[in-house]
């Protein structure tokens, strides 16, 4: 709403600094300009933010921080435990089928990446029971792996000519979390038995024989 100047009578647009026809300042004060012609008086305001509202965006944007955050990270951690399971099942599967072509015995993860390498007379062609691209890294997806070999086989129970001579009775391969500020996620263990399991510890379990410990708590 146009006012008219105190000076010369022309019509003044609300906020201008000053009259377009005489060229003099208007009356200003903080953010208002006020223009005044008689007893007229009108207060041009520059819009602002209300304080409350202000305070309100402030404290949603706190709200989102504590429950948003924790909750993506979270379902990192998850992502990352299923992966490591599956990881984990992936080598049981693996060590199965290769036993059926050493003996019944186990071995280390290199065989099962290069069969021809460890069991006598294996077809250098064939396919190996675990990709090396994959599992030949000990560190990745956040996990640290391990595996562990149990006891050799009992001598005088194989023939050595068609057994690889690193062959064992049994294993365990753990996966350990790497440690963030917020916390560290399960580790897990599965060993020749089958079970896939969580020790009551983040850390590296203590394993015997190649088994996980018995206070693990098996996953279905």
């Amino acid at each position: 709403m146009a006012a008219p100047c105190p000076h010369c009578g022309a019509e003044v647009l609300p906020g201008n600094a000053f009259c377009h026809r005489c060229r003099r300042r208007l009356r200003a004060v903080g953010e208002q300009t006020l223009v005044i012609a008689g007893a007229a008086l009108e207060v041009v305001r520059r819009p602002r933010w209300p304080r409350a509202l202000l305070a309100a965006c402030a404290l949603a944007a706190l709200v989102a921080a504590t429950l948003i955050l924790p909750a993506r990270w979270r379902s990192r951690v998850e992502a990352r435990e299923a992966a490591a399971v599956r990881d984990l099942r992936t080598v049981l599967t693996a060590e199965r089928r290769y036993s059926q072509s050493n003996a019944g015995f186990y071995d280390r993860l290199e065989c099962l990446t290069a069969p021809a390498r460890c069991v006598p007379g294996y077809p250098a062609a064939s396919r190996p029971f675990l990709d090396a691209a994959a599992f030949g890294q000990s560190r990745r997806g956040g996990y640290e792996y391990v595996f562990h070999p149990g006891p050799a086989p009992a001598a005088g129970t194989f023939d050595p000519s068609r057994v690889s001579p690193s062959s064992v009775a049994a294993f365990a391969y753990v996966a350990v979390g790497e440690r963030s500020r917020i916390g560290a996620p399960r580790t897990f263990c599965a060993d020749s038995t089958g079970r896939v399991c969580v020790p009551a510890s983040p850390d590296a379990p203590e394993l015997r024989d190649g088994l996980c410990p018995l206070a693990c708590l098996d996953l279905r």
